[in-house]
């Protein structure tokens, strides 16, 4: 009955509704390369200690930017914090096709510095909108559905990924990631301005 009134309120807060939409596409789409990156490193030349490389780029390069985001975010009007988001999301799906011309380790590298950049251009963003449309008297359950949310979709973008990639190798699986993103930034981009 209680997940009930948590699933409720979540419908009755447009914004949260559109937030929690748009940014289970963006996880969808990104978890899909989860469970295959080890087999795409493996394809452009590289091994474990590649892997490992190339992902630890992908990470480094994102906290520095999610420091930088953060306080970009801060000093911009609460007005241009959507646009932000969806300007964030697009410059995910883009990058995600430049992993259709990786060929190598080093284009490898390069791919992931730039998506690790792109990708926490957004996540400030995203995280002031949610914390801003948020209910005061049932904000832990908010941020729980958040949470539960991203989870599931993580997972059901993990076996998407292995069942595109396993169909229509990895070029098939890059487009579909990149058109979620697209899907997402359109999602907040159509979302009325007076809901977000």
């Amino acid at each position: 009955m209680k997940y009930r009134h948590q699933l409720s309120a979540i419908k009755s807060n447009h914004a949260l509704r559109a937030l929690l939409i748009s940014n289970s596409l963006i996880l969808i789409s990104l978890g899909m390369l989860v469970p295959v990156y080890a087999l795409f490193v493996q394809k452009v030349g590289g091994g474990a200690l590649s892997a490992g490389l190339t992902a630890g780029a992908l990470g480094l390069t994102s906290a520095v930017s999610a420091l930088l985001s953060g306080r970009f975010i801060d000093k911009i009007s609460p007005t241009k914090t959507r646009t932000i988001l969806s300007v964030g999301w697009l410059g995910i799906g883009f990058t995600l096709l430049l992993y259709l011309l990786v060929h190598s380790i080093t284009a490898l590298f390069i791919v992931q510095i730039i998506l690790g950049f792109i990708k926490t251009v957004s996540s400030p963003a995203f995280d002031t909108l949610y914390a801003r449309h948020l209910d005061k008297t049932s904000a832990g359950q908010e941020y729980g559905i958040w949470e539960a949310s991203f989870f599931l979709t993580a997972g059901i973008g993990a076996v998407l990924g292995g069942i595109i990639v396993n169909e229509f190798g990895f070029n098939g699986v890059f487009i579909a990631m990149s058109v979620l993103a697209f899907i997402a930034a359109a999602f907040i981009m159509s979302t009325p301005k007076n809901v977000l």
